[in-house]
């Protein structure tokens, strides 16, 4: 009969009070180690042993999931860029659902299904469909890894993996269309898994603009024309803003079209909102000059003999004029394109933005207007949200 021997935890002697200092999925020579009585004097080692126990835990994650795709990576080599025929991956989801279907190997065909590489169009496209291995898979977990390869460098565009309003009616099935059509409707589930709080004053439908012609409209609105003019190269508008834009579509009763909350077809949530700009694939110097061509165009737009005051502090600037034009807010962080913006909201709902011709999100901003996970009246479309900030330039403008 074997006796099973019980190894204590390591503990410390802390205010009397003896606890573990280790998990059990601690290695073994970490255990040894804190298990020591002259540990204390070893802790250069200890740090050593534990950056060397994680980075052999993400090494061996990689090839673990390195080999769990290796097979899938050598069929699609020449689709994740280049597209199937000419077709451009995500560009057509129903035919890269038909596409990935006609994969006799059902078991390859299950793992693609799981490849956090394939857009999430596609993925939507698929569980519309009904396809099983695309609805039994965690979405929001599914998104979680999507992003991290969306974060990677290498992709033949910024742009890869980002939704635009174009992509609306496949990544919201469910949505209803006005008779317009010029807005989409999108109703809450009744019942969401997990757990909700703070949700009493959250929306049970939202409506977003349907076109991009629809958007730039109301979005000059919004701004109150002071971008008007503006050489948007390099310039990525980003946040509440653009949120706000997106979730008021022109009212079904209006008959000109235009937005019935006021004459600059402005809702009260968007008064406060600042314009958040953010200047990227520029070094400094071109990014101060930049800044200075943002603001010759801001004071443009104004009424004659306006008055502007320019303020900058560590990490923004920002062009003042009279209540209630809006403000122009510039991040000063220097960044390498638009998906690095975006990729820096900690709100999933704000990680949306305008480059002066089209709308682009992540997805998890669409998983979060789906499920209208943010406020009804004084929600995220009413304050101005900005991703982290940092690395300012080098001068004011």
């Amino acid at each position: 009969m074997r006796t099973k021997i019980h190894v204590p935890e390591p503990v410390v002697e802390r205010y009397s009070d003896s606890r573990p200092v280790v998990c059990e999925s601690a290695s073994p020579s970490l255990r040894a180690l804190l298990s020591s009585k002259d540990w204390e004097r070893k802790l250069g080692k200890l740090a050593r042993s534990v950056v060397s126990s994680q980075l052999s835990s993400y090494e061996k994650s990689l090839r673990d999931n390195a080999a769990h795709f290796e097979e899938i990576e050598g069929r699609f080599d020449g689709v994740k860029e280049g597209g199937w025929g000419g077709v451009k991956w995500g560009e057509d989801p129903v035919g890269d659902v038909q596409r990935i279907e006609s994969i006799k190997d059902e078991e390859v065909k299950k793992r693609i299904w799981d490849w956090q590489i394939i857009p999430y169009a596609t993925i939507c496209a698929a569980r519309a469909k009904g396809i099983p291995n695309a609805q039994t898979r965690d979405i929001d977990e599914w998104v979680l890894r999507n992003e991290r390869y969306l974060s990677l460098p290498g992709h033949a565009s910024w742009s890869t993996g980002l939704l635009k309003i174009s992509d609306f009616p496949t990544i919201f099935p469910t949505s209803t269309s006005s008779t317009s059509n010029e807005s989409i409707t999108l109703t809450r589930p009744e019942k969401m898994s997990g757990y909700t709080f703070l949700d009493l004053k959250r929306a049970p439908s939202i409506s977003l603009h349907a076109s991009i012609e629809g958007f730039k409209n109301r979005f000059d609105k919004v701004t109150g024309g002071v971008l008007k003019g503006l050489d948007w190269n390099n310039v990525f508008v980003a946040g509440g803003i653009v949120l706000g834009t997106l979730l008021s579509p022109p009212s079904p009763s209006s008959s000109d079209g235009a937005n019935k909350d006021g004459d600059n077809g402005e809702s009260e949530t968007l008064v406060n909102s600042d314009i958040d700009l953010y200047i990227h694939s520029l070094p400094p110097p071109l990014a101060n000059a930049k800044i200075r061509q943002i603001f010759q165009t801001f004071k443009s737009n104004l009424p004659p003999s306006s008055p502007t005051l320019v303020v900058r502090n560590s990490k923004t600037i920002t062009f003042f004029s009279q209540y209630p034009t809006k403000r122009i807010q510039i991040v000063l962080k220097l960044v390498r394109n638009p998906k690095e913006v975006l990729l820096n909201f900690d709100l999933d709902v704000c990680a949306v933005g305008f480059d002066g011709s089209q709308v682009y999100m992540l997805p998890r901003t669409a998983r979060a207007l789906e499920r209208t996970l943010f406020g009804g009246e004084e929600g995220e479309s009413g304050r101005s949200a900005t991703a982290s900030e940092s690395s300012p330039l080098t001068s004011p403008p």
